[in-house]
């Protein structure tokens, strides 16, 4: 599954230099609803992924939203931190913008993942904080074959250039142009960077076996 990972005890506080900014102001044209909220056996989309967050050890877990959906959410999911993007309109990249802006005096590094991925467990968000744990300046992204994936780390000498994002390409740009400073943690089973966009892929989310929910 991992070319690496690291045990499942991790002390709550811990990772106190460490935020998780999970993305949720997509508007779901594609889906034709809040996919963040559709049932994947028995909890809400969105669910899995603030539990594998938080069971990664990271203890400060912000949902990056649009002010349209937030009761929404709020109505799952009440006693979260939720950081408001009014700019979503302006694509991912406005969320991972506003998250930076209210994040980067107290953290150092962030994890950014995406609220429809709920298959990226806390054992590879493990393996993620375990690689930058080791090469502290280098962003740390998943990857398969080679090829760099959401989720990711990124350190703060970054953050300048994450506050210049714009589009819907969210962080990958920024991966892209330094491979250099990029460390890549290989994932050998590809669904489990599987995300959910459309209805086709909700359904084909929904086939695949319950173990790959497991941290």
């Amino acid at each position: 599954m991992l070319t690496s990972c690291i045990s499942m005890s991790i002390k709550k506080g811990s990772l106190g230099d460490l935020s998780a900014i999970i993305l949720c102001s997509g508007i779901s044209k594609r889906f034709g609803s809040n996919k963040l909220i559709a049932d994947l056996h028995g909890k809400p989309v969105l669910w899995y992924v603030i539990s594998h967050v938080q069971k990664s050890g990271i203890n400060d877990v912000y949902l990056v939203t649009n002010p349209e959906i937030l009761s929404e959410l709020e109505a799952y999911f009440p006693n979260e931190n939720y950081i408001i993007n009014k700019n979503y309109n302006y694509g991912m990249s406005s969320s991972v913008v506003s998250a930076v802006k209210k994040l980067r005096y107290d953290f150092s590094r962030i994890l950014i993942i995406n609220g429809d991925q709920p298959f990226f467990n806390a054992t590879l968000i493990k393996a993620l904080i375990s690689t930058q744990d080791s090469h502290p300046e280098n962003i740390v992204s998943a990857s398969y074959m080679g090829s760099p994936r959401n989720p990711a780390v990124f350190p703060h000498e970054f953050y300048g250039e994450l506050l210049l994002l714009r589009g819907d390409t969210g962080a990958k740009s920024l991966i892209h142009d330094n491979t250099t400073k990029v460390s890549l943690v290989e994932v050998g089973d590809e669904t489990y960077l599987f995300d959910i966009d459309t209805r086709y892929d909700y359904e084909k989310a929904k086939t695949i076996p319950l173990s790959y929910l497991d941290s």
